[in-house]
């Protein structure tokens, strides 16, 4: 388990994984996270949540797949936002980043990674249900 300092802010950031296969299916939330699966930078997050990284984890679960419905809780403008741009929920294959953990969402859980594994695709603007964060949307 890794705590984080809870004097100070935490760096939260969401990359959805972007890999698909030979027809162009998205492989991510199917078979989840391969090491050097593209990832596409989606949303950024500076909080105070005092915990260790697994709470942080559950806490980011929450905000990026139900975050931006009242009917859950209070809303989240960082979900509102991710939303708007037409970003899907949290899915199997996303990673998460923690300061400087990167974190791979599982069928139950989250999974730390290696930097080595990690694959910022720094080229793409959008798929479909994933829109770079400060890409300019229009509907």
């Amino acid at each position: 388990m890794f705590y984080v300092n809870k004097t100070t802010a935490i760096d939260v950031q969401v990359f959805h994984n972007i890999a698909v296969d030979e027809m162009g299916r998205p492989t991510g939330m199917a078979d989840g996270f391969k090491p050097g699966d593209p990832l596409l930078h989606v949303a950024s997050w500076l909080t105070t949540v005092t915990a260790d990284d697994d709470q942080v984890l559950r806490t980011v679960w929450h905000i990026f797949n139900v975050g931006d419905d009242e009917e859950f809780g209070p809303t989240y403008a960082v979900a509102l936002e991710y939303r708007l741009r037409g970003n899907r929920s949290l899915s199997k294959g996303d990673v998460v980043r923690i300061g400087l953990e990167h974190y791979s969402v599982d069928g139950n859980g989250f999974t730390r990674r290696s930097i080595a594994d990690i694959n910022y695709d720094t080229n793409s603007l959008s798929q479909p249900g994933s829109v770079r964060i400060g890409a300019v949307v229009t509907h």
